[in-house]
């Protein structure tokens, strides 16, 4: 018997495609996560794109596109998670940051105490050529070359100051040590909170005897807001000696 053309191509019919259809949706609505969900709903990486989007000053979205919003505990859950990754790829990067500019550090460190030693050594020769021709002519305070130029100076002598002892010494030897002795006066801030409190969220005012305090605003603040997160900061290598 001949086969047909239905015979070697199986046609499925609309009740069937129908069936297999709600067959795939009611899988897929299974194995299907939250996150895979808030994609769906809301677009691939949704979160991510307008955090972007805030950096760079493009705060107005799309009319027609959604804006997530955390509605419920499951949510909170996968924005906490969301946040908690991130952070944790800042503190790797951090710590791979960190280990690069030790390392250059050393580098530079040692790479320049070398230059250091060979710097000293040629400012020693210019130096010594310097202060020869100086006690031969008083007046060769500069010397200069194409390359630069080397400049003596001389210097009056330094005054080293023992505070306790002089002040001491001015209070007790000068008709009028204020002369001599700056007197900064600053409120005592710490004495202030304990002795005031503040009223109506605008006055501050002496706790025994009512008075208003001037020269100190009282400006309410909202909540502060903060996340903390347990996460565990990389390791730091060893500094090789």
């Amino acid at each position: 018997m001949q086969k047909t053309f239905l015979d070697v191509f199986e046609v499925k019919g609309p009740v069937q495609q129908e069936t297999e259809t709600e067959r795939k949706d009611e899988v897929l609505k299974k194995e299907e996560t939250f996150e895979e969900k808030l994609e769906r709903l809301f677009g691939k990486n949704s979160l991510e794109q307008e955090t972007e989007e805030a950096e760079e000053g493009e705060t107005e979205t799309a009319p027609e596109r959604q804006r997530f919003k955390i509605e419920n505990k499951e949510q909170l859950f996968w924005v906490m998670k969301k946040y908690r990754k991130i952070m944790e790829e800042k503190l790797e990067n951090e710590a791979v940051a960190e280990k690069e500019i030790e390392r250059i550090k050393n580098w530079l460190e040692k790479e320049n105490e070398k230059l250091q030693q060979r710097l000293d050594f040629f400012a020693g020769l210019v130096e010594e050529y310097h202060r020869t021709l100086l006690e031969q002519d008083p007046k060769k305070k500069t010397l200069t070359t194409p390359y630069g130029s080397s400049k003596l100076r001389n210097l009056g002598p330094e005054l080293i100051y023992d505070d306790e002892r002089l002040i001491a010494w001015i209070e007790a030897n000068t008709e009028e040590p204020e002369k001599y002795i700056n007197i900064k006066k600053t409120p005592n801030k710490q004495r202030l909170k304990k002795d005031t409190e503040i009223v109506d969220d605008r006055l501050l005012v002496f706790k025994d005897t009512g008075e208003i305090v001037e020269g100190i605003a009282v400006l309410p603040r909202p909540p502060k807001f903060s996340i903390e997160i347990d996460v565990e900061e990389p390791k730091k290598e060893r500094r090789e000696g």
